[in-house]
């Protein structure tokens, strides 16, 4: 019998591991891979999370466009496409083609005022490079008070540099090293080099609201009243697969 239960625990564990550990993304467009979201859930450090696409941007949009669709909506993960760009202070040093963006723990909005975090314990909020695994969180001194600015004349935007900005027409912005990465202005999330500014050219843009699983996983004693067998370990764990999509 503790043979069985011990089978029973780890058929689940590993089912769990496959089933749950990933990242889920809701209503995608393919632009954010699998990978990027698993990247994003180990850097968020919830656990399991369910991610939802609240906004893709489309031809024409512009600031507009974005605060309508994203204020209000809680805590998101903005991703950002740089199709290219240059360093203001050396225009010879290019950027590459790379995908940043940011993570903002309040909601959106377009009240023309940051969101200020003057306690170190709310400075949750971070900036990543997912094409080179690069994170970059708010500073603990008096630079990482502004977590992101809530402009109606722009778009995601993140610290007071801005550290990073999408500009009004959703097609252009810049990174400057301020309030994320540490002191000193040395290392902006996109060229990782000194200078004034990154100037950007912006690609595609979606954001995702978060929710984090909340089922707890089941004591083993309970496991075998649920069902018997590798059947019964399989309804628990779509059973907790669905009580996380559930909150999305």
């Amino acid at each position: 019998m503790r043979s069985l239960i011990r089978l029973m625990v780890l058929t689940v564990m590993l089912m769990m591991a496959g089933q749950v550990d990933a990242a889920v993304i809701v209503g995608g467009t393919g632009f954010l891979s699998q990978a990027d979201a698993n990247q994003l859930e180990t850097w968020l450090g919830e656990g399991p999370i369910t991610i939802t696409n609240v906004y893709t941007k489309t031809p024409g949009d512009d600031s507009y466009t974005f605060h309508a669709a994203v204020d209000g909506k809680g805590r998101t993960f903005s991703v950002i496409e740089v199709l290219g760009g240059y360093n203001f202070s050396n225009p010879s040093q290019k950027l590459n083609q790379q995908v940043v963006g940011g993570y903002n723990p309040q909601s959106w909005n377009s009240t023309n005022t940051y969101n200020l975090t003057p306690i170190l314990i709310d400075r949750t909020a971070f900036l990543f490079n997912l094409t080179t695994t690069e994170k970059q969180t708010q500073n603990l001194d008096g630079t990482g008070l502004y977590q992101a600015f809530n402009y109606e004349f722009s778009g995601p935007s993140f610290g007071s540099g801005n550290d990073l900005d999408v500009r009004s027409d959703l097609n252009n912005g810049y990174a400057y090293h301020a309030s994320y990465g540490g002191a000193g202005l040395n290392s902006s999330i996109t060229s990782g080099t000194s200078g004034i500014y990154d100037e950007l050219t912006i690609g595609r843009i979606e954001i995702y609201t978060i929710s984090s699983a909340d089922a707890v996983v089941p004591e083993p004693a309970t496991l075998a009243i649920w069902g018997s067998g590798v059947l019964g370990m399989s309804l628990i764990a779509r059973r907790r697969r669905s009580m996380g999509m559930a909150t999305s």
